[in-house]
């Protein structure tokens, strides 16, 4: 049934590591390591025709959690669809190309994978605002606000809207460099806006507690007005939430259970 799935391809293994056992960095025949943790491993390659690539892989040692993943999506999948329907509503983010899945023992027996295309001249924007002074730091900030708003109102929740999932192309000046979403394995896609709802709140959450941190509640006070709350209640509301907020294990658990629960039901509704 996955296999009939959008965007679903078998996988082809050009350009690809030899193994997961690969440090950050390392070079091979046509692929460059950006990332390699213990259950997944991001790389950098030339697809050919289809340009340069970025090839994301989760590999999983053992039945269950691959059975859980087949079950309820894989993340690959989910991550799919998400920058798929962002992509087709003009919602700056990484261009989608295909997801697959396999077995093969030198990728942890069972692996899913995503290719995106890969954005020229991109750093997280976290990485970026450690460099930058808030004069310069707050208009693109805001605009990162912004987009996340656009996100919502086309009825994506990300389930990790953290600052290192905004990428900031470098080579324009930064009041006006393009944003871009990134890394959706946990988003939930529905047919209506999630602009007030519980998803986009907690999303907000994520992303507010490092802009809390370094601006103050005056600076994230803005910053919520640039997203679209015009309430100055609501701001405050959430100013203070975001204050107590922490994430562990269990409150993304959660979240994404939350969100697996109102995606099932927004599609009953269709």
């Amino acid at each position: 049934m996955s296999n009939m799935a959008p965007g679903f391809r078998p996988p082809d293994y050009q350009g690809w590591p030899p193994s997961v056992n690969q440090q950050d960095g390392a070079r091979g025949q046509g692929y460059r390591v950006i990332k390699a943790r213990k259950n997944v491993m991001i790389w950098a390659a030339d697809a050919g025709e289809e340009g340069p690539v970025v090839c994301k892989l989760y590999h999983h040692r053992g039945p269950v959690s691959w059975a859980r993943e087949h079950w309820f999506r894989f993340r690959v999948q989910r991550e799919y669809d998400a920058l798929a329907h962002l992509h087709e509503r003009g919602v700056p983010c990484s261009p989608p190309l295909y997801w697959s899945k396999g077995r093969a023992s030198q990728y942890g027996q069972r692996f899913e994978l995503l290719v995106t295309r890969e954005l020229p001249g991109v750093v997280p924007l976290r990485s970026w605002l450690q460099e930058t002074e808030n004069d310069e730091a707050m208009p693109c900030l805001r605009r990162a606000c912004r987009l996340i708003r656009q996100m919502h109102e086309a009825g994506v929740h990300h389930g990790a809207m953290y600052l290192r999932n905004i990428l900031i192309d470098t080579r324009e000046p930064s009041a006006e460099a393009p944003l871009y979403l990134i890394d959706m394995p946990k988003a939930v896609v529905l047919s209506k806006s999630l602009v007030g709802s519980r998803l986009a709140r907690i999303d907000l959450l994520d992303f507010c507690r490092r802009p809390l941190q370094r601006l103050g509640e005056v600076g994230l006070d803005d910053l919520l007005q640039a997203y679209g709350l015009t309430h100055r209640d609501d701001r405050a509301r959430l100013i203070a939430a975001a204050a107590r907020y922490r994430t562990n294990r269990h409150v993304r658990d959660w979240n994404r259970f939350q969100g697996t629960l109102m995606e099932f039901m927004g599609r009953a509704d269709r």
